[in-house]
């Protein structure tokens, strides 16, 4: 069963932001400020964190769980991996966005324009075949985009011992590879 989205309400960011938070709303989208200085601007579709801590990415991952069910993050590398952690700590399904959908796009389209060009009246082949060659492409490029952003989500996750636990919880093995030994 498909989760149903919630629309983000002032008393849903008050919830997870703090009874002290100042939200300002403006055509729809809110500029939320935290009592310790930290910033994040929400929208219907997106939450976007400006500055703060542990306190503002705590909050926009449970904001983002509580309205979309989880989330992807794009950004910085340290950004995704920030998100990422926090979201792994409180239990939410957060990925990495695919990148190239633009660049996939102009790729699909300057193929099916060339077999176009080719085509004459008398024979639409190279048209057809162009276009279906441009639609496997696409599908093919953005398998390899969600690959690419499972594989990066991967890396990003389990990278440090876990937040609130002792460092003796992870194995030796986790250590080195998280460069801790």
């Amino acid at each position: 069963m498909k989760r149903v989205l919630k629309t983000i309400t002032p008393e849903m960011i008050r919830r997870h932001f703090g009874a002290n938070a100042q939200i300002t709303n403006f055509l729809g989208r809110y500029t939320v400020r935290t009592a310790r200085g930290g910033e994040a601007k929400i929208s219907q579709r997106n939450i976007n964190p400006i500055c703060g801590g542990s306190d503002v990415y705590r909050a926009c991952v449970l904001l983002a769980d509580e309205a979309w069910g989880g989330g992807k993050v794009k950004g910085p590398d340290d950004f995704k991996a920030a998100a990422l952690a926090h979201a792994e700590f409180e239990g939410v399904d957060m990925r990495v966005k695919e990148r190239g959908g633009f660049a996939r796009a102009v790729i699909c389209a300057v193929i099916a324009w060339i077999g176009a060009a080719f085509t004459s009246p008398g024979n639409p082949w190279p048209g057809l075949c162009s276009c279906f060659i441009a639609g496997l492409l696409w599908l093919l490029l953005k398998r390899a985009a969600k690959h690419q952003a499972q594989h990066e989500t991967d890396q990003m996750s389990n990278r440090y011992p876990r937040p609130g636990g002792d460092a003796h919880e992870a194995s030796d093995e986790d250590l080195k590879k998280g460069g801790w030994l």
